[in-house]
């Protein structure tokens, strides 16, 4: 319905916009399994190595919320990984409650070639738009993501930390200046709460399908694998 697709004036309605944008980050995650199913890796893998490549070793409990996945979630995929030898647990010395988790030098590796392979797709995506789309695009994103944390307030009572919205699957060194949030990360490893890093209580865990192995289901509401713009799956 017209009505609908444009405003009076002949622009895009908001609900066109969002519809166009579900399109891209659909795109998105399809291109995200297919560039590393070529390694064998989950998107929500990538994701992990990406985190703890940024921020070194961190509290299991602390990983988890910084990828916005359940504790379960995550303790399946750092199941997974460790198997394989990309990271390695111990017991905080400090606290027995808690379980840090790091990067082998495998996992090290595998991110250096992730990382990579994330930045020929920036390169032959973003990177292909001039400049002054570019900067245009990164001032939206940026009030977009505003707008976006004050419908969540408003609906949650609560605002995501800036360090959590943050983190995000593509580095920041693979995107163009321009599309770059104002908030950079902190350096080095972040400070971890009391929360014990034990079996949680907020459902089962989330099964991941192996790479590729066929289109991806639709993302569960504490998976934002697909998510790129930069302000951020086993």
């Amino acid at each position: 319905m017209d009505d609908v697709r444009c405003d009076h004036d002949g622009s895009p309605s908001p609900r066109r916009l969002m519809g166009d944008f579900f399109e891209l980050m659909q795109r998105q995650r399809q291109v995200l399994h297919r560039v590393f199913g070529a390694e064998e890796v989950h998107p929500a893998q990538a994701h992990c190595l990406r985190v703890l490549a940024d921020r070194g070793e961190i509290s299991q409990s602390r990983l988890a919320e910084l990828m916005l996945l359940t504790r379960p979630t995550v303790t399946r995929m750092l199941q997974r990984m460790e198997r394989d030898g990309y990271v390695r647990r111990r017991t905080d010395p400090d606290d027995q409650r808690l379980t840090r988790v790091g990067l082998t030098d495998e996992g090290h590796r595998l991110h250096l070639r992730l990382d990579a392979m994330m930045g020929d797709y920036v390169r032959a995506t973003l990177g292909r738009l001039p400049e002054s789309d570019r900067r245009e695009l990164g001032r939206l994103l940026r009030t977009w993501r505003e707008l976006a944390d004050e419908a969540l307030a408003r609906w949650s009572g609560d605002v995501l930390p800036a360090d959590v919205l943050a983190v995000e699957l593509v580095p920041a060194h693979l995107l163009p200046d321009d599309l770059l949030p104002n908030d950079p990360l902190p350096d080095g490893p972040t400070p971890d709460g009391p929360t014990p890093d034990g079996p949680a209580s907020d459902g089962p865990a989330d099964e991941l399908p192996p790479p590729g192995s066929g289109p991806p289901p639709e993302a569960p509401t504490d998976d934002l694998t697909s998510c790129i713009p930069r302000g951020s799956a086993p």
